[in-house]
């Protein structure tokens, strides 16, 4: 009897620390779950690939925020690429690359009507001074540069001042360096202008270009009677005294600006001459008409 009696106590006993040790082990478990969850690196998950099924709203909102940060760090490693890829020791910063970026964004819409809007109005408007100045004209005109100068922004935070300093250069960087051969000058034109003829209306025109225009097409008529004209050029530019002589002294100061009379100087040395007479010609015929 006595004998029974303690075999049934070590089994209880027994029984009693397997519970007591499973509980243990349990609790530990518990914990290294939660230190695991704590501590240990998220391992990267695509949002889109994940069934949200098998997790909880908590679980999904977390891999959610894990993804925007994510993002947040590929444009910051984004923009350090491009900054190395166009790092120069004279104009390196955020703002310099933000103008950049402007002109890409020109160029990515070349030849469309936003395109022409920003260029025309950009064209036609100083901000050297710091202020908005509507020119029209000659105005205009003489500030196309005869080589290109990079503007460094640095320091300028107003983002609309860096994107019309961006604009401005755009353009004159492509007048220095556009192919003026004959053939691409026609090409250009043929195919782009439906954009002229729309946004520069009559009013604009008579503003902005009449004078400039009607002036250019009035004295290629006139030296291109003179039979030695072509020689003349050849032989002398702007720099010469004689230059202003041609094709009589009080014919060039019957105009404001010397200007025209240079303007076909290049156009004769570049061979152009005949297609961009054409063009000036149809455009003044156009809204004269």
């Amino acid at each position: 009897m006595l004998k029974k009696l303690g075999v049934y106590i070590i089994f209880i006993c027994s029984i009693g620390l397997f519970l007591g040790a499973s509980f243990v082990l349990y609790h530990e478990y518990i914990s290294y779950i939660k230190r695991v969850k704590r501590y240990v690196k998220t391992v990267p998950v695509n949002i889109e690939d994940v069934d949200a099924d098998n997790f909880t709203n908590a679980e999904v909102n977390v891999l959610e925020s894990f993804r925007e940060q994510r993002n947040i760090l590929l444009g910051h490693e984004t923009f350090l690429q491009e900054s190395v890829i166009n790092y120069s020791p004279n104009n390196f910063s955020y703002t310099n690359i933000l103008k950049e970026n402007f002109s890409i964004q020109l160029e990515n819409i070349k030849f469309t009507q936003p395109y022409w809007d920003a260029i025309i109005t950009s064209f036609y408007t100083d901000i050297s001074s710091g202020n908005d100045i509507s020119l029209n004209g000659y105005d205009a005109i003489m500030r196309i540069p005869t080589t290109y100068e990079n503007t460094d922004v640095d320091g300028i935070e107003d983002t609309q001042i860096i994107e019309k300093i961006c604009t401005e250069e755009y353009w004159k960087r492509n007048v220095i360096d556009l192919d003026r051969t004959s053939q691409n000058i026609e090409s250009i034109w043929k195919q782009n202008k439906s954009f002229f003829y729309t946004f520069m209306s009559k009013s604009k025109y008579d503003k902005l270009c009449k004078n400039v225009i009607t002036d250019l097409v009035e004295i290629h008529e006139k030296i291109a009677q003179e039979p030695n004209h072509k020689e003349f050029y050849k032989t002398y530019n702007v720099k010469d005294s004689i230059f202003h002589t041609f094709p009589t002294t009080k014919y060039v100061n019957s105009f404001k600006y010397s200007w025209p009379f240079s303007f076909w100087d290049r156009r004769f040395q570049e061979n152009n001459d005949k297609i961009v007479y054409e063009i000036l010609n149809e455009i003044k015929t156009h809204y004269e008409n």
